[in-house]
């Protein structure tokens, strides 16, 4: 597949392997009627002696609904059942007009995962490349919409060229660098069987790595993959069925994108280290430990530290700069083992941790019971986790279980922690909040609530900033970066980490204040974003 390069915000490079020599082509909105281009795109040849890398520059900066011009006689989009109006005419030009979705539905990433094949992320958009399906529903689904060729016609006034390569726009004067995303191996960890490290099915953990470069070169992040927790049998063996219980359901490779990205636009400060994702197995956020074994391994605290001593004998004992991170139930991680991974580096070692969309609160239903609480005692019973959660934290509850949550662990940990959530979150919303077949269009899109459901929707924002700065002191090395989107969003998402329409809080993205908070030891970053509507319109 063609290869895109990002080199600045106002420009790009495409890079062609079958491209003919283009010497200019001037594209302007006024050649081409009722398409939604903004302002002009210059797109030329480099130089004469890279014929097959063009630049391309201001795209449609203020537009987030887009056109992207297909112009080539072999197109790469084809179709094995080309619609009606087009399947009788000879192919040619053709022009693809993006939409945003209705929905947020993610076929396109699916699609293409299955197919083994790479996929963009456009701003609020995925699209991906083929080969996909050409059909009116999957386009309706991804946003995308095929007009005939007739097209053609319109745009014989931009280029007398008959081989044009193909050139793709995109909205808010950025163009992704996704389509050459980083894919890295999984590594199975066999050598943990024999510790007795292991799924929940007995089969040995994994995880992946892209190893470090230059300056980074002794500087780790090992980032903790979510997904959720098992609090019954039943539960457990469903996961066995799925990459969340068994290394044997888990592909073979992955993509790294956002904290995890080697891309310098994408990932700034990290980009060159040691970067580590762990996958998640064991369904109690790497706290388990149970000796007997019934059919099931409740291993996950076995596992954390097989994964840890592996990485250790590959150089992580030379670390300069380490980060534990985590999304999700691996965010929980994330603070449940931050003063755990301390120790195994040097005091020497600057050592912090990131929890990302990890903070769950204990708080009640609308209906006024206390499903989390409930699912998280049964999570600790069931996969034996006190004796594996903070001691600081469990000699100071007559519940241990209550140190399964975040808000009681903060204040006992002792290495910088930075927080970045949503004030709505909208998995604890939908789980812990209302886990009922209520509110079911609000709960899917927080702009549609009706006064009083935004309402309680405010009174939960109240007790999660409540929960994160009664743990995270102003005087505090941790730090916050607390949203407004109605969301459940990981920090490997690039939209929500590092992009032009990313959130931001004091004109910094996330990516930017994570670094300096990281770097700069004088740098307490707390911030909290305006309560609703603030977030309304959150690309995240």
């Amino acid at each position: 597949m063609d290869e895109f390069r990002v080199e600045q915000q106002q420009s790009i490079k495409l890079e062609f392997e079958n491209a003919d020599v283009v010497e200019e082509i001037l594209v302007s909105t006024k050649d081409i009627e009722d398409t939604y281009l903004v302002d002009s795109s210059v797109i030329g040849v480099e130089d004469a002696d890279s014929p097959k890398v063009l630049v391309v520059e201001r795209i449609g900066p203020y537009s987030k609904i887009f056109s992207t011009l297909c112009l080539d006689n072999d197109m790469e989009i084809k179709s094995s059942e080309p619609i009606e109006e087009s399947s009788n005419e000879e192919q040619g030009a053709y022009i693809l007009e993006f939409f945003l979705p209705e929905s947020q539905d993610y076929t396109p990433h699916v699609k293409a995962k299955k197919r083994r094949r790479l996929h963009c992320s456009l701003g609020p958009i995925r699209f991906a490349p083929p080969p996909l399906e050409h059909n009116r529903k999957l386009e309706a689904k991804m946003g995308v919409k095929f007009i005939s060729s007739k097209w053609g016609q319109k745009l014989k006034k931009i280029t007398s060229e008959q081989n044009v390569p193909n050139i793709y726009g995109t909205p808010f004067d950025y163009f992704s660098s996704q389509c050459t995303i980083l894919i890295v191996n999984t590594t199975i960890l066999h050598s943990a069987i024999e510790k007795g490290a292991v799924c929940l099915d007995g089969s040995p953990p994994a995880y992946l790595i892209d190893r470090g470069s230059g300056y980074g070169v002794n500087n780790w992040l090992i980032h903790i993959e979510g997904g959720g927790w098992c609090s019954t049998i039943s539960e457990c063996i469903k996961r066995t069925g799925t990459r969340y219980g068994s290394s044997i359901h888990m592909e073979d490779q992955y993509y790294f994108q956002g904290i995890l990205s080697n891309k310098p636009n994408e990932n700034p400060d990290f980009l060159n280290w040691n970067r580590v994702k762990v996958k998640y197995c064991d369904g109690a956020s790497f706290t388990g430990d149970v000796e007997e074994v019934t059919g099931l391994h409740f291993r996950g605290a076995r596992v954390f530290l097989a994964i840890m001593e592996d990485l250790l004998y590959k150089g992580m004992w030379k670390a300069e700069n380490a980060i534990l991170s985590g999304t999700s139930a691996g965010g929980l991680t994330a603070i449940l083992h931050c003063d755990k991974f301390r120790s195994f580096f040097s005091t020497n070692a600057r050592v912090k941790c990131i929890s990302d969309a990890g903070f769950f609160v204990n708080i009640k239903t609308i209906l006024g019971e206390p499903h989390i609480k409930q699912l998280y005692e049964r999570v600790v019973t069931l996969h034996g986790s006190t004796k594996n959660l903070p001691r600081s934290c469990t000699s100071s509850y007559l519940d241990p279980s209550l140190c399964f949550f975040p808000e009681y662990v903060v204040q006992h940990i002792r290495t910088p922690l930075f927080v970045i959530n949503s004030a709505y979150d909208s998995w604890q919303i939908n789980n812990s909040l209302i886990p009922y077949n209520k509110w079911t269009y609000c709960k899917k899109d927080i702009n549609v609530c009706s006064p009083s459901q935004i309402q309680t929707l405010q009174d939960f924002r109240v007790i999660f900033i409540r929960a994160v700065i009664n743990g995270i002191r102003l005087t505090s090395a941790s730090g916050y970066f607390i949203t407004s989107c109605h969301s459940h969003k990981g920090i490997e998402t690039p939209s929500y980490w590092f992009y032009p329409n990313s959130p931001t809080l004091v004109n910094k993205a996330i990516a930017q204040a994570v670094g300096e908070w990281f770097f700069v030891e004088s740098i307490r970053f707390q911030e909290i974003s305006c309560p609703y509507p603030c977030g309304k319109f959150c690309q995240s």
